[in-house]
């Protein structure tokens, strides 16, 4: 309810809904049309997309993953997200490399790409991930693909499919 009231909602039915609250609510929908008319809405439109502008602003400015809980061997422990050098999927998992280490965590590439901060991170291909900082080079193959060469000599396939990022990357 808590969300409906800060989209500035008109009115909620809870279930089952009572006929009689739902005549009351659907009275103060008719009433809002007809304000409608006399401009009273155009506040309350207002209003409301200056609280969609304040949500967008907020989603900006969201934290993004620091560090990953990993659980190992019956032990749990916190990698930092600065050591993370390239991820790629396993199966249900995602693999996780960096100083010479790999970690698996269950997690899809979808789900740890959306808590990776994108400044830092590049989605290359489906199946793999990698820190901005951690390219070296890249080589131009054929058909518009690339292959990614990283800090540390590993080297990956940079699909068609993600050029998009790529091209961005490239303006900076």
């Amino acid at each position: 309810m808590r969300n409906a009231f800060e989209i500035n909602a008109l009115d909620y039915l809870l279930k089952p809904v009572d006929p009689e609250r739902f005549k009351k609510t659907l009275e103060r929908v008719r009433r809002q049309i007809k304000n409608q008319q006399s401009g009273q809405l155009d506040e309350k439109l207002s209003a409301l997309l200056c609280d969609v502008e304040s949500l967008k602003e907020k989603d900006i400015s969201r934290e993004y993953l620091w560090r990953v809980v990993i659980k190992e061997s019956g032990r749990v422990f916190f990698l930092d997200a600065n050591e993370i050098d390239w991820i790629t999927a396993e199966g249900n998992y995602v693999q996780l490399h960096g100083k010479n280490k790999t970690h698996l965590l269950r997690e899809t590439m979808d789900g740890i790409e959306r808590k990776l901060n994108p400044q830092d991170f590049l989605r290359i291909r489906r199946s793999a991930i990698v820190r901005i900082s951690q390219i070296k080079e890249l080589h131009q193959l054929f058909g518009g693909e690339y292959s990614v060469i990283l800090s540390d000599g590993t080297e990956l396939a940079f699909s068609r499919r993600y050029r998009k990022n790529l091209d961005a990357l490239l303006k900076n």
